[in-house]
């Protein structure tokens, strides 16, 4: 469980499980609050977003999206980070599901890359309804 501050914020990775808006907090949680391997993932990927931002406080290649330079590609700064959950939506995509699949996806590939005929479907002699 997450325990309360002196100010009032709340300690712990479960306390940043909440989808309520509210206040950002520079600080990435100190404690697991409940220890669990969901809290254990999620303070890990927490960390792990706050030290991967802290690398690139700004982008030192904007100025090569304006102007002549901007006609030539170039590569922008990159910055690797410490662990894949740093990169992931959230803290249990590698968890197999019938919706996420096995789990395991292939790291620094993107499936979403290519032709969309594996993702087409044929509605025709469907109706349409208002289910």
């Amino acid at each position: 469980m997450a325990t309360r501050k002196k100010n009032g914020a709340l300690d712990g990775a479960g306390s940043i499980l909440s989808t309520v808006a509210g206040p950002a907090d520079a600080k990435p949680p100190s404690s697991l609050g409940a220890k669990t391997p969901e809290s254990e993932r999620l303070l890990e990927k927490v960390v792990a977003d706050k030290q991967l931002a802290a690398e690139m406080p700004f982008n030192p290649t904007k100025a090569l999206e304006y102007g002549e330079d901007a006609f030539t590609p170039h590569e922008g700064a990159r910055h690797a980070p410490s662990t894949p959950l740093a990169t992931a939506s959230t803290s249990t995509e590698h968890i197999a599901s019938p919706k996420t699949g096995d789990g395991s996806p292939e790291i620094g590939q993107n499936p979403l890359n290519g032709p969309l005929d594996r993702v087409r479907v044929d509605d025709s002699g469907r109706t349409l309804t208002t289910n």
